[in-house]
């Protein structure tokens, strides 16, 4: 027994000692906490919760500003700037305060988050039993201020014992309390300091290491109905205990987080809790922490991005593009998908095999899978198709994995990674593919050409599922009525509008009748790989149609015939890198079409139609290695200058044909 002190139980829910010389009661319960883990030299402290790092920052092994450095030299314990750190306990040792948590290797670690003033440093290193100036400074404390503390813990023990009956009962039945919660856990949950002098002092560095916003506010609640009591304020904490009705709490803040309202307050033994009040007034942000913002104006078929560890979120990348690393040594921590605009009702699942986690459970788009903040390394993955989308699509995708680089391609549900292996996934690529041999009329007969607008109806006009007159009429646009589209649709003889309806269903009207513009097989000629070139491509020209293949920067079209270019095709050859190519073609009445894949054709056949501008891309890793460069050939202007990546060759808005295109692959 620590020599000066003699100890008495009370009762099984509260443990009070007195001291001689005398100390700060509540010190001393903080320095036994049941929850505290101590060493020689500092004091582990239980206290869960999410920090948002302001600098880049150095996981330490041990609590020390002055650690030797070599210690430290593990590229995984260096943390970015704004990656955000679930830490379980904290530690105020060295002149600083420090969060703690452990690593994939289950090894603990430290960061430090701020500096302590000299006067509140954590003074456990020194012997109090010799430093005769704490004894003076403890002793000057008045007697009437011990017997107040003494009796603020003699109230909060008998709130305790007047709730413990209740509060046994209707945990037990609750089925979110942790099996091993003990029942001295429990009643001290229950209980909450008086002094506010220690809560005070601190309070600013409790609003800087927590993700949610903490207003500082003292007082006392009773409760009118059974209230959760949290480890964290969120939904998804562990659960510790009910406050019954009619039970009080010293709380010190106030947090409005996660769709409800939260008192927070210290228990005894100097454990932080929340207590959930009410719902909240604000609504909850599903994208906080969630990495760039997805931008459906530039999205692909299937747009995803990456957590990577010390990277934090990637941007979006869509199409078969590759998101994560490669030849870093980094972990992916988690992912999150989006669909682009799709023709058909559905959507996507996916879930991640995490270290130490197994499977999480299956979630959709605008949720990530995986762990943010933990170090966890994803090591495998299931993506699946949902509803009519199902039907038509295959979703495919690919992991690169610790010593094995990519692995094979799979689809639908299947797993891509490992399992039981312990090898870190570093990147993946996703796509969609469209089912061979389906009949899948909106992919195969017509295609919706991207185009925003406003259109006001000037006769009553019908609503239907498919761009046919002969489909079903599910609902009528009367005169003066006005819809929203976001496509266009050339088909059965007619111009449709195309939109997505409240139900979430596309939607289609005819807005006017014109030729026969059912689109043509693709009757071009046939590609020849012997004779391949980087890059390689031909064109269709009126009055010639498909003409044969050229590469490198060489003549695809003519040149003084004034002869309009109407379609392309391009195609890569062998290729240093992964990666792809795609491209857009600008057609006269049509404006913009899609961007196309590669060996996809981009304008049109057999509509008399010229493309006036054109923008090509390359994708995945071969993009940051090598610029894709074209210029045309444009009706009374000539050859223009080059133009790379995704820039407009050609002219918009002016009714100028193009008439030829040169196209080349340049390295970096």
């Amino acid at each position: 027994m620590k020599k000066g002190y003699k100890y008495l139980m009370l009762s099984s829910a509260a443990l009070i000692f007195f001291a001689t010389p005398k100390q700060d009661i509540f010190k001393n319960l903080d320095s036994i906490s049941v929850h505290a883990q101590t060493n020689d030299e500092w004091t582990l402290k239980d206290e869960k919760g999410k920090f948002e790092l302001k600098e880049d920052s150095s996981a330490k092994k041990e609590p020390r500003i002055s650690q030797n450095e070599e210690s430290n030299s593990d590229n995984n314990n260096e943390f970015k700037k704004g990656t955000v750190i679930d830490y379980d306990k904290i530690v105020e040792f060295d002149g600083y305060k420090w969060i703690s948590f452990k690593n994939e290797d289950n090894e603990r670690l430290f960061i430090s988050i701020e500096k302590i003033e000299a006067s509140k440093t954590n003074t456990s290193t020194s012997d109090s039993s010799t430093d005769s100036s704490k004894d003076e400074e403890v002793s000057s404390k008045s007697e009437s201020s011990e017997e107040s503390l003494k009796e603020e813990v003699k109230s909060s023990t008998k709130n305790v014992e007047n709730n413990k009956d209740s509060v046994e009962q209707k945990s037990s039945d609750s089925t979110t309390q942790s099996s091993d919660n003990k029942l001295s856990d429990v009643e001290d949950a229950l209980t909450s300091i008086s002094d506010y002098s220690s809560v005070k002092e601190s309070k600013y560095r409790l609003a800087s290491i927590t993700p949610w916003k903490v207003v500082t506010e003292y007082g006392r609640y009773t409760f009118t109905e059974d209230c959760e009591i949290r480890d964290a304020p969120t939904k998804d904490s562990n659960f510790v205990t009910i406050y019954p009705e009619g039970g009080s709490v010293n709380y010190d803040s106030k947090i409005d987080n996660d769709g409800f309202k939260w008192l927070g307050y210290k228990t005894n033994s100097g454990r932080r809790l929340y207590v959930k009040i009410g719902k909240s007034s604000t609504p909850t942000n599903p994208n906080s922490n969630m990495g760039p913002a997805f931008d459906p104006n530039t999205a692909g078929q299937i747009n995803y991005l990456t957590h990577v560890q010390s990277d934090g979120w990637q941007n979006w990348v869509k199409d078969g593009e590759m998101a994560g690393t490669q030849g870093r040594s980094l972990r992916m921590e988690a992912f999150k998908l989006e669909l682009g605009n799709l023709p058909y009702d559905g959507s996507v699942e996916y879930r991640a095999h995490v270290q130490n986690d197994g499977w999480q459970n299956w979630v959709g788009p605008n949720s990530y899978a995986g762990t943010q903040g933990r170090s966890l390394r994803m090591e495998a993955l299931e993506i699946r198709l949902t509803g009519e989308l199902a039907k038509y699509y295959d979703v495919q995708y690919r992991a690169h994995v610790q010593n094995n680089g990519w692995m094979s391609w799979v689809k639908n549900g299947e797993l891509a990674g490992t399992q039981g292996q312990s090898l870190r996934m570093e990147a993946l690529e996703i796509k969609l593919v469209k089912k061979p041999g389906v009949n899948n009329p909106s992919d195969s007969s017509w295609k919706l050409i991207s185009e925003k607008g406003s259109y006001k109806f000037n006769k009553k006009s019908e609503i239907k599922n498919e761009p046919k007159k002969s489909s079903t009429t599910v609902g009528y646009y009367n005169a003066g009525e006005s819809v929203a589209y976001d496509s266009k649709v050339n088909y059965d003889n007619a111009t449709w509008i195309s939109y997505i309806a409240a139900s979430g269903k596309r939607r289609y009207v005819q807005i006017a009748t014109n030729s026969d513009i059912t689109p043509k097989p693709d009757d071009s000629t046939e590609f020849d790989i012997n004779n391949a070139g980087n890059i390689n491509y031909l064109a269709h020209v009126q009055n010639y149609g498909w003409q044969n293949w050229v590469k490198d920067g060489d003549v695809a079209g003519t040149q003084g015939k004034e002869l309009r270019m109407e379609a392309f095709k391009i195609l890569l050859a062998d290729r240093p890198y992964n990666g792809s190519i795609k491209y857009s073609a600008h057609v006269q009445d049509v404006g913009w079409q899609e961007w196309c894949g590669e060996g996809e054709i981009a304008g049109t056949r057999g509509r008399s139609l010229r493309i006036e501008a054109l923008k090509i891309s390359l994708t995945g890793e071969l993009a940051k290695h090598y610029d894709v460069e074209y210029r045309s050939h444009v009706q009374g202007i000539g050859w223009q200058p080059w133009v790379k990546n995704g820039e407009l060759a050609g002219t918009e808005g002016r009714s100028l044909r193009m008439e030829a295109i040169q196209i080349r692959l340049v390295k970096k």
